[in-house]
Parts: C-alpha cells; sequence; structure tokens
C-alpha cells in the first residue's frame, strides 16, 4: 500500500490521470481517463497497471447487430436482459515484466485474465436475436501464436464459453471467421468459419477446417507406400498410396477420435488418411513417423502439436 500512496503522490503533484500502479484488491475509482474499475493480475507478487486511461464510450448496443469495441474503454451495456444498464470494460494491463493481460469485467466483477499483445488485438460485443450477449477478445500472444476467448454471462458474471487456438479475424451475429496454424505435418495455415451457437460456444459445420498450404508449398509427397482412403461415390474404401505420390491436403479433423486429412490427388480424385498423435516424438502414420513417410515436412515455432477443432 505505501508504493500505491507513493504513485498516487506523484500523480497528483504531476496533475497526471490514469498513471498509478495497482495491486491486486486495491480501492475503486470512478471511470472516465482515471484508474480502472477493477483490477487483476496474474499473481499475488506482480504490479499491475493500465496501458492506457480508462476512456468512457456512448454506444447503443440495444439492438442485435455486431459491435467493434476497445480494450481500457467503458461502455453501459445490459448483458443479461434485465433493463439494467452494466458497466463493461475490458482492461488491458500491463505487469512489471511487460506482459500484457486483459480482463473482462462488468460492475468491477473481473473474469481471469488473458495475455494478448495490444497490438492487434480484436474486440465483440454481439447480441443475438434472442437478446444474449457475448463479448469476443482475439489476438496473438507474445509467442506470436493466436488464441480467441469467447465470453456469454450469468447474470453479471462474465463466463468463459470457447477458448480456441485461432485468431478471429471478423464476425457476425451467427458465425465468426477464424485464421491460424495447424502444426501436423508441417505448419499448415487454418482458415474457416464457425457458428455461434446461442450458448456463444463456437462450433465448425462438419467437424473439420480447411487448410490452405504450408510453408514448404500446398503439398506433401510420399516417401514410401501408405494406406489411405479413396471416395468412391460418397463413399471411402480402403486404399494405398505408392511411393512418390503427391497429396493436396485440403481439410484436418477428427474421425472416431482419429486425427484425419482430407486430401486431393493430382489426378482428382480425393482421399484421406488418419494419423496418430504422440506428444513426445510428433505424428506417426501406420505407426511410422511423419518425417519417414513425406519427403517435405518442415516445422517452424513448436514442433507437432495436437490439432484443436471447435
Amino acid at each position: 500500500m505505501r508504493k500505491i500512496a507513493l504513485a498516487l503522490f506523484l500523480c497528483m503533484l504531476l496533475g497526471l490521470a490514469g498513471c498509478a500502479t495497482f495491486k491486486k484488491n486495491a480501492p475503486q475509482a470512478n471511470a472516465g481517463n482515471v484508474s480502472p474499475l477493477g483490477t487483476a493480475q496474474p499473481s499475488d507478487t506482480d504490479t499491475v497497471e493500465e496501458t492506457g486511461p480508462i476512456n468512457v464510450e456512448n454506444m447503443d448496443f440495444s439492438k442485435p447487430g455486431v459491435y467493434k469495441i476497445t480494450d481500457n474503454t467503458l461502455y453501459s451495456v445490459d448483458v443479461n436482459g434485465d433493463g439494467v444498464m452494466e458497466r463493461l470494460l475490458i482492461h488491458n494491463q500491463k505487469d512489471n515484466n511487460a506482459f500484457e493481460y486483459q480482463i473482462l469485467s462488468v460492475n468491477d466483477k473481473d473474469s481471469e485474465p488473458v495475455g494478448l499483445r495490444q497490438s492487434g488485438l480484436k474486440e465483440y460485443l454481439i447480441r443475438k436475436n434472442t437478446g444474449d450477449v457475448g463479448v469476443i477478445i482475439s489476438g496473438e500472444d507474445d509467442n506470436d501464436f493466436a488464441y480467441s476467448y469467447v465470453y456469454s454471462f450469468s447474470g453479471i458474471k462474465a463466463v468463459l464459453k470457447s477458448e480456441i487456438y485461432y485468431e478471429i479475424n471478423a464476425a457476425t451475429i451467427d458465425t465468426v471467421t477464424i485464421s491460424g496454424i495447424a502444426f501436423i505435418f508441417g505448419n499448415w495455415s487454418v482458415s474457416d468459419t464457425l457458428s455461434i451457437n446461442n450458448d456463444f460456444t463456437l462450433k465448425t459445420d462438419d467437424g473439420f477446417l480447411s487448410l490452405s498450404g504450408c510453408i514448404t508449398g500446398d503439398y506433401l509427397d510420399t516417401k514410401i507406400e501408405i494406406p489411405i482412403q479413396l471416395e468412391n461415390n460418397g463413399a471411402y474404401i480402403d486404399s494405398t498410396l505408392p511411393a512418390g505420390s503427391r497429396i493436396y491436403p485440403k481439410l484436418v479433423g477428427y474421425i472416431d477420435h482419429k486425427t484425419c486429412i482430407v486430401f486431393d490427388l493430382q489426378d482428382g480424385k480425393k482421399g484421406r488418411l488418419f494419423a496418430k498423435y504422440d506428444s513426445d516424438e510428433g505424428y506417426f502414420v501406420n505407426n511410422i513417423y511423419e518425417e519417414d513417410v513425406f519427403a517435405n515436412i518442415q516445422y517452424a515455432g513448436p514442433g507437432a502439436e495436437p490439432v484443436t477443432i471447435p
């Protein structure tokens, strides 16, 4: 508390607003270009401060729609349909290690912090046709990995309903478009559209995500013969793919809890193969290590990881 008092005293001397450093459970202040309504931080030993002043924005959120909002801005919105306006604020804070965090706060009640860079943040408030309200926070962390968090509200409490390892680029009342990386057989770009359920959970329509290329190209070349399934009149039949074949991965998902890659062949036929993930080694096809199966696998970043499908 001695540190808080000293910081506040210096601020008064300098005639500045919003520059105080706050500890957890610090006294609250009124909104405006001043200190936050409520604070939270990753640990009790870190000090956390706002990355900018708290502004007040007057917006009408009463109609169904998607509204772009910004952090460190106080909004008045009825989040639960009881006719009472709540104070909604996304704190963007920085700790003494220069890590940034976002905390969704409603009437001074804070959600758990999430750690994304302020640069490039995308934040949306969605009011569905049912009147239900949700908030999206999406961006990248300090390691350049994408994350998105989708909240609904129980009373005035923000409830995390979806956490996905992809960035949300745009939103409608019923859908979001995402992009990111699938770390399987290399770094494959993911892009797709997800549905927003009425409870603000996210889901794919078919259990698969679209792939649009890898850091080494848009294809994989086989080193050995591998078992696959070929599409035939809407069904898949067992087959094999000879060594020296080229596939063009198009979709990734799960079937019966097995990782599945759907691909095109050079002759236009469609097929699919199954892979198994090992946390120590990476992916295996037919119990053979991925780099012994494909010739042009190259990872950047963490290496092979389980693919997450909303």
